[in-house]
């Protein structure tokens, strides 16, 4: 069990330990927290957390630098005939 935590030798792969903990935050998160705080986006913090911690030695590919700006503005190739 080298480099295994608890709680993945109990669920399972990395994969499932990440999945299972946005289930149980989209389906158990308390009422009067959904008021304040959307369950999706807790799940998307914690599970980017999770994988993180659990998936940092994972060979997946990760979103890289995002560029700034706008991108370059670009003309098509359409001719516009008026004959019609």
């Amino acid at each position: 069990m080298r480099g295994k935590s608890l709680l993945q030798d109990r669920i399972g792969n990395r994969w499932t330990t990440t999945i299972w903990v946005a289930v149980v935050i989209l389906f158990f998160m308390p009422k009067k927290m959904q008021r304040i705080v959307p369950p999706q986006l807790v799940a998307l913090l914690v599970g980017t957390l999770v994988s993180i911690i659990l998936l940092s030695d994972a060979d997946i590919r990760r979103i890289g630098e995002i560029p700034t700006g706008l991108p370059a503005t670009m003309t098509t190739g359409v001719i516009f005939d008026s004959k019609i």
